[in-house]
């Protein structure tokens, strides 16, 4: 791996992940997290996915 990045230490810019800088890193977690289930949702995803989130709005 070390090889791979000798030439892009430097660069940092290569390595980020296509995310936009004006949205800040969200977690796999971040659609379960969208409904209020709250720390429910969080802990695991399968129970917000189990349960019926509010319509948005």
């Amino acid at each position: 791996m070390s090889t791979e990045n000798e030439g892009n230490e430097g660069n940092a810019a290569p390595n980020v992940p296509s995310v936009p800088p004006s949205a800040p890193p969200v977690p796999a977690d971040a659609p379960a997290r969208t409904d209020s289930s709250g720390p429910a949702a969080d802990s695991s995803g399968q129970a917000a996915e189990g349960v019926a989130p509010p319509p948005p709005g």
